[in-house]
């Protein structure tokens, strides 16, 4: 079962985190694997903007910075090889990036920059990391499909992934699974941004 479905993790009106709920792999970022059944703050980390519960890990974003911690079986936790964190440790990879909004779902972590870059790691089976690879990406990966594309809002499925851009464009990739990318097919996958040709002509505002 997915992290969101088993613990809640909250960005308080302070810019302080609370988490509550199961932690068998440590997601709720205390320093242990117990159990919260009430929100507790999350030490260590102030000026939070913005959180994303995947499946046994979670990202954090404060201060434009993102921190993760739990699991990282599957490169979920974008700190290499690294595969249990108890506690928030900042993604190195983007140490240098300005970074304005993740998403998380399953075992893959989005992080979007304020010039519109994408950013992609965690597992990638399905290419729900858009690199054009299966491989897992145990760090932060530039999506270069888009390069050419200012993104300003992002979101991730269990097995695929969205981007919306700044001329309204959505973009899906990853599993086709039941048409969750929306490119027309229902089996294989669109392991490269593509974009969603049933809506070129709506303007797309949110996702």
């Amino acid at each position: 079962a997915d992290l969101a479905a088993l613990a809640d993790a909250l960005a308080a009106p302070a810019g302080e985190l609370l988490t509550s709920g199961w932690n068998a792999n440590g997601q709720l970022g205390h320093g242990d694997l117990h159990t919260r059944l009430s929100p507790q703050r999350v030490g260590g980390l102030d000026g939070v903007t913005a959180v994303a519960c995947g499946s046994r890990a979670t990202i954090v974003l404060a201060h434009g910075q993102v921190y993760s911690f739990g699991r990282g079986d599957d490169g979920q936790l974008g700190q290499g090889d690294r595969m249990l964190g108890k506690k928030p440790a900042l993604v190195a990879n983007l140490a240098g990036v300005d970074v304005v909004a993740i998403a998380c779902r399953g075992a893959h972590c989005l992080a979007l920059s304020r010039e519109g870059e994408l950013f992609a790691w965690g597992n990638n089976a399905e290419g729900q990391c858009g690199t054009g690879s299966t491989r897992i990406l145990r760090t932060p990966t530039f999506v270069s499909s888009l390069r050419n594309v200012v993104v300003t809002r992002v979101a991730c499925g269990r097995q695929h992934s969205l981007a919306l851009s700044a001329a309204s464009a959505l973009y899906s990739w990853g599993s086709n699974e039941d048409g969750a990318t929306g490119v027309g097919k229902a089996r294989g996958q669109t392991p490269r941004p593509q974009r969603v040709g049933a809506l070129a002509s709506v303007t797309v505002t949110a996702i």
